[in-house]
């Protein structure tokens, strides 16, 4: 019975419980600052790999931790605006900070040290997979799971392999370059929440790599307005997607992400290094893996 003018709580929605393993994300304060520096130390993270080849956004979010959170705060963006909102800009923040202070240092390094950094990532992606398989909620594995994981790497690995330039634009049609433009950015937007997918095959699939490039880097404002907003929408639209096969398909969401992630250990496997170097990619391996499954664990 309501007594006085209360209004009785509102049930947490329950797409959102299947997006934590013990306590819904909502029921701890917003600025309750593990949270926040989590989800700033994430972000950090991302950005500071975002140019690493064959590795995106969605694959580094998975091995932080983060990914069914930023779907679930990117799909339901506009049904909880402040909390989402502010999730958001603390991960994007993060990024931020990860691309300006350590992108070139990780670029770095990886030139000097290509081989065991690769195997560190790739430890980071095999270590990652125990907590994705238990945000999926499996209690025993079936044969049947087995396919989900194929058809989830099978799908993004096949996507990488798709004909360079396969649409043709008319320079004279602003119609169609814009609307190209539009559908690159929302191209951009599956291709970084989903692992295992590049951005650049995707791009070159469409032929707009170049547009994209040349729009960036001089910063042509109306372009970049089109491509911003297909990215938008895109976003909202795949994260609405992921969002609705979590909650209805929890297990084959998730073994389908593992599949799409274990896709980049075949972007980024440089193969068997020779001699001392071995010493350093097997300790970078087991860093890697030792490291993430401790965090997530």
């Amino acid at each position: 019975m309501v007594q006085g003018n209360s209004i009785p709580q509102k049930m947490p929605d329950r797409a959102v419980q299947n997006f934590t393993t013990k306590k819904h994300i909502h029921q701890r304060p917003l600025f309750y600052i593990k949270e926040v520096i989590e989800n700033i130390f994430g972000g950090i993270i991302i950005g500071s790999t975002i140019f690493v080849g064959g590795i995106n956004c969605g694959a580094m979010a998975n091995i932080v931790s983060l990914y069914d959170k930023l779907i679930h705060s990117i799909g339901k963006l506009f049904k909880n605006f402040n909390y989402n909102f502010l999730l958001l800009l603390q991960i994007v923040a993060g990024i931020v900070v990860g691309i300006l202070l350590f992108s070139q240092i990780i670029l770095d390094l990886m030139q000097k040290f290509e081989y065991p950094m690769m195997y560190l990532f790739i430890g980071a992606i095999i270590g990652s997979l125990p907590s994705i398989y238990r945000r999926g909620k499996i209690k025993k594995f079936k044969p049947l799971y087995l396919l989900w994981i194929i058809l989830g790497g099978g799908l993004a690995y096949a996507l990488n392999f798709l004909p360079k330039n396969h649409f043709i634009i008319n320079p004279t049609d602003y119609f169609q370059i814009y609307g190209m433009l539009f559908i690159s950015g929302i191209v951009s937007a599956i291709a970084i929440l989903i692992p295992g997918i590049s951005l650049s095959h995707s791009l070159y699939f469409i032929g707009m790599y170049n547009s994209i490039l040349s729009s960036s880097i001089s910063l042509d404002l109306l372009n970049l307005f089109f491509i911003f907003l297909g990215f938008f929408i895109g976003c909202l639209f795949i994260s609405k997607i992921l969002s609705f096969t979590i909650k209805h398909f929890l297990a084959p969401t998730h073994l389908i992400i593992m599949g799409s992630m274990l896709t980049c250990v075949i972007e980024i496997f440089p193969g068997i290094p020779n001699n001392y170097i071995m010493i350093a990619c097997i300790a970078g391996f087991i860093f890697g893996a030792g490291g993430v499954y401790l965090i997530t664990k």
